[in-house]
């Protein structure tokens, strides 16, 4: 089984991990048989993990502990612009955007599942029959 992990899943699962998702979704991992992201997730997990430094007083030392953990998780990132022109054609048709459209591209082409705590990402992937939890 090939898991599409997006960063909203990977930081909960990091930063909360007694939460009942995040308990279920660790289970998911363990159970999957690769693990994969297209290269902007670091960016997105760069991004809140500086979030928590500036606005919830993480320290430094803390978030790059996280950042590693979740970054560990991944076996494979895939370039973005094998993705883009797909993520640009789902976003424009489904009027989202285009950052979590990579997700959704990614896993019509690997035909995998989609591991996400975003409500909307996870309406829209239903809705093109991805399959997600």
């Amino acid at each position: 089984m090939t898991i599409i992990l997006d960063a909203s899943s990977a930081i909960s699962m990091t930063l909360d991990p007694t939460h009942p998702d995040s308990k279920s979704a660790n289970e998911l991992i363990k159970k999957s048989d690769y693990i994969i992201c297209p290269d902007i997730f670091v960016a997105e997990i760069t991004y809140t993990l500086w979030k928590y430094c500036l606005y919830e007083k993480m320290e430094v030392d803390k978030a790059i502990e996280y950042a590693e953990s979740v970054l560990s998780l991944v076996d494979q990132f895939i370039v973005s612009n094998a993705l883009w022109q797909d993520a640009l054609e789902i976003g424009l048709k489904k009027s989202h955007s285009t950052y979590d459209c990579f997700y959704l591209a990614l896993a019509i082409e690997k035909n995998a599942i989609l591991l996400t705590r975003d409500k909307k990402l996870k309406q829209l992937a239903q809705a093109e029959n991805i399959k997600t939890v």
